[in-house]
């Protein structure tokens, strides 16, 4: 059985600017994403996950790129407590902003 799962792989970097490969794996489906971002965005990303507690009602949202038609992505990662037990929820949006064929969008929870 497979495990849902988010990997991040960096394909390239300068100074400021990295193109990452985010992959996203459930037991039904498989989400591929190549993007451009800052090493910052990704600090942002790193310092929220690090720093979420369960505890916290809204919980952690990270977005990259932007939800309008003249945009490269739209990624959405959401953070929030799906349980008073302690279980944590994923809430993802994925939409590559391509078009037809090669569109995608997804919108899926772990």
């Amino acid at each position: 059985m497979i495990s849902p799962s988010i990997r991040i792989k960096k394909i390239w970097e300068d100074e400021t600017l990295l193109e990452c490969c985010l992959e996203f794996l459930t037991t039904s489906s498989k989400v591929t994403l190549d993007i451009y971002t800052t090493k910052s965005d990704l600090q942002e990303l790193r310092q929220g996950i690090i720093h979420f507690s369960p505890d916290i009602a809204n919980g952690f949202r990270w977005t990259s790129g932007a939800n309008t038609d003249d945009s490269t992505h739209y990624l959405s990662v959401r953070f929030f407590n799906h349980t008073n037990r302690g279980h944590v929820g994923l809430e993802i949006i994925v939409d590559n902003k391509l078009e037809i064929p090669e569109t995608l969008r997804s919108h899926f929870l772990y």
